[in-house]
């Protein structure tokens, strides 16, 4: 049997991101830096991982935030692709931490009042982690997570055309101990294969890429009877976590973890979902809600996981 967890338990998850700044979107005001960073990681389009950023000026204590004024450099002189000149190119970044102090994945979740449902978007999250800017060989870029999940069910597969995908949802545990839901994708048939094997309610450690970003395409189309050509712009919002490798974790590990925590966890997370929706639909009916939309509906559900 898994050792019983308490209600401390947090599960691994990291990530790391190193690549060139596609946009710098960092924001800065009196009280806290705000906003997020574009790389490129890779040449695909598709390669490109957001991370948020918030750095208040001030603790929670009350005292000074010494990494407020970093924060305020990053956004004032880190350059991004669209910026860049010849005297000034690009600027290339690496963004990473150690033990808890590290990037991870989280979710925004917001109420949609349009479908009366808890909508959870998978977001990248600088943290209290660091922003290294420097001359960073492109044979190092990447954007990777790691991460231990809690399998809600049977990863399965699905028809692509010409090849096949594995979905594979889960869940993992925050720092406040809270259970958030998360989806992979797998891609490599080799791989496929050995993670189809998994359980429901099996722990696994997975790693892979972080395709998690919007995407905008500029294209132009020149005109028939000549003079200016037409441009047009397509945005697209990925969020996807594609899984590279992974170990199963016996139930005897330390990070396993047992069903009995999930269903204690899941419960409580039921109540926070209703109290966010009671909370922000009322706010939606004076004031117009903003956000990408789309994302993973988080209403209830029957099939519990254990």
């Amino acid at each position: 049997m898994a050792k019983k967890q308490n209600e401390s338990l947090q599960t691994k998850n990291e990530v790391s991101v190193v690549g060139i700044v596609k946009e710098n979107k960092l924001e800065v005001d009196a009280s806290k830096v705000n906003g997020s960073l574009v790389i490129q990681y890779g040449d695909a389009a598709d390669q490109q991982a957001e991370v948020k950023v918030y750095i208040g000026r001030k603790k929670a204590d009350g005292e000074d935030n010494k990494n407020y004024d970093k924060a305020v450099d990053w956004a004032n002189n880190i350059v991004s692709v669209a910026k860049a000149t010849e005297d000034k190119p690009a600027s290339t970044v690496r963004i990473s931490g150690k033990g808890n102090f590290t990037p991870s994945i989280r979710l925004n979740e917001f109420f949609n009042d349009n479908t009366k449902t808890i909508v959870s978007n998978v977001e990248l999250s600088l943290g209290f982690s660091n922003i290294y800017v420097g001359d960073i060989p492109k044979d190092q870029f990447k954007a990777q997570f790691d991460m231990v999940v809690y399998l809600t069910k049977a990863p399965t597969r699905e028809d692509k055309g010409d090849t096949e995908i594995l979905n594979v949802e889960g869940l993992f545990v925050d720092y406040k101990g809270a259970v958030k839901p998360v989806q992979f994708v797998v891609e490599d048939d080799e791989l496929i294969d050995g993670i189809e094997e998994c359980e429901k309610g099996s722990t696994v450690n997975f790693w892979g890429s972080c395709k998690v970003a919007q995407i905008t395409e500029v294209k132009k189309k020149e005109s028939g009877f000549g003079g200016k050509a037409k441009t047009e712009e397509t945005v697209t919002t990925i969020r996807q976590l594609l899984i590279e490798g992974g170990d199963p974790i016996d139930e005897d590990d330390k990070r396993a973890i047992d069903s009995s925590f999930i269903k204690k966890a899941l419960a409580e997370r039921e109540i926070y979902l209703e109290s966010l929706a009671n909370k922000l639909e009322k706010e939606t009916k004076t004031k117009t809600k903003g956000g990408f939309g789309g994302g993973v509906s988080s209403s209830k559900s029957n099939d519990i996981p254990f």
